[in-house]
């Protein structure tokens, strides 16, 4: 499967002048089908005669020209999931519980991830490849970093531990202990010689990254540290809390510099501008704010979000700001001004039965919510669902793999057809032909 994607990915990276552009055009959408359902290709190869042109949007090169070579047990129409294909170019998969945080390498070659599982995990993030699966930390990992030059990996943990690790091989260099409770955020400064990391035990500690050696504890926060982050020449950092204030602290002697107030409830992120004279905090209290990061000083406030605003970003050029939160949007701001420049919807999440009745013209015979604990629904031809989801099954054997994006909430089953409602609001039905149903 890693072969095929890298020979795949070979060819679409070649001019395109010394290809041509049909083919190139083919090979493209035969590698978005194949990389949507690349977990279950690895898991069963055949599925991709089956899940790789079932899934595939209506309009799919490769949908259009190989549909008459899905598996015989798969009636037509196939399902309509999609007209064209989206943004999304494949999911990784491998955590066994929710990832918490993703990062890229900084030449876009690598992603790591880490989950609630207690790992961290590595992928190639041209392929979507498993690289590595690093085990150490004894519970919930909270946050992972590489370092600018890509050599190093720093992971933080709800066992009260960072860890360092080579980004390479995926080896454990060092465990840097100190703190007395979860540590929330872990960051490398920009030149990759310091880490900070921040706590439930009220402090952000900075580390040496090389060595793991503790250099400095710095205190004065009077609640959990929810996040820390260096200025871009390395001499500060800003730490932001539950007692709603930013800090901003001297990276050589750990001396604190500034109190920033002025949010009303926890502030949940702190972010500098690429140029170091900006600081952006957001917070619950559903506002952010704009910060003079030399004087500390007040320079905007920002109001728009209905509810907590859990991240904040500027553009590399440090104009823009982007914010997300609860509210379910997304909003774009001036830097400068503090001026709201647009403000982006997010797709509701629909969910529930009558989603399904109003979609399919049969009689629902049986109908489940997916809980995940067991086998959901079982209609007259033994079809259900696998207990994770990912899985539709006939007399209990895996039959078609469903890719995570069209994972149900809600399914209806009705003589050979079953029907998926998403979280997406996405609703589909798959159809079976009873005959040749394996198994």
């Amino acid at each position: 499967m890693s072969w095929t994607s890298l020979e795949i990915y070979s060819i679409l990276t070649m001019p395109q002048e010394t290809t041509n552009v049909d083919l190139h055009a083919l090979v493209e959408d035969g590698r978005r089908a194949i990389m949507q359902c690349a977990a279950g290709i690895r898991e069963a190869p055949l599925q991709i005669y089956s899940s790789a042109l079932a899934f595939a949007p209506l309009q799919s090169m490769t949908r259009r020209k190989f549909e008459g070579s899905t598996r015989e047990w798969l009636t037509r129409p196939l399902p309509r999931v999609a007209l064209q294909w989206d943004a999304t170019l494949y999911t990784l998969e491998g955590h066994s519980n929710g990832v918490e945080a993703v990062t890229f390498s900084s030449d876009g070659r690598r992603v790591a991830s880490c989950s609630r599982d207690k790992t961290v995990r590595l992928w190639d993030a041209n392929t979507g490849a498993a690289l590595h699966t690093l085990e150490g930390h004894s519970d919930c990992v909270t946050a992972v970093m590489f370092s600018s030059d890509g050599r190093r990996l720093a992971s933080s943990s709800d066992d009260d531990t960072v860890r360092l690790w080579n980004a390479n091989t995926g080896v454990a260099l060092h465990i840097l202990e100190g703190h007395s409770g979860r540590v929330k955020a872990v960051t490398f400064s920009f030149d990759g010689r310091w880490l900070a990391s921040c706590s439930s035990d009220k402090t952000v500690r900075l580390w040496d990254a090389n060595t793991g050696a503790a250099l400095h504890t710095l205190e004065g926060h009077s609640s959990w540290v929810m996040a820390v982050t260096f200025s871009p020449d390395g001499r500060q950092l800003a730490s932001c809390s539950g007692d709603e204030t930013v800090r901003l602290w001297d990276v050589n002697t750990g001396e604190a510099l500034q109190t920033l107030q002025g949010h009303s409830s926890v502030v949940r992120t702190v972010t500098f501008s690429s140029c170091g004279r900006q600081l952006a905090s957001c917070s619950s209290d559903k506002t952010i704010r704009l910060w003079d990061a030399n004087k500390g000083t007040a320079l905007h406030t920002l109001v728009g979000h209905s509810d907590c605003v859990m991240a904040v970003t500027f553009s590399s050029n440090g104009q823009r700001l982007a914010s997300w939160s609860v509210d379910n949007t997304v909003r774009d701001w001036d830097a400068n001004t503090g001026a709201a420049l647009d403000a982006l919807p997010l797709d509701a999440l629909p969910c529930g039965v009558q989603l399904l009745s109003s979609y399919f013209d049969f009689d629902q015979e049986t109908v489940g919510q997916s809980d995940g604990d067991r086998p959901t629904g079982l209609d007259v031809n033994n079809l259900s669902i696998s207990p994770g989801k990912g899985w539709i099954l006939h007399r209990s054997r895996r039959i078609l793999w469903i890719p995570a994006h069209l994972r149900p909430i809600c399914v209806a089953f009705s003589r050979s057809n079953i029907g998926i409602g998403c979280k997406s609001g996405v609703v589909y039905r798959v159809g079976f032909n009873a005959e040749e149903l394996p198994y």
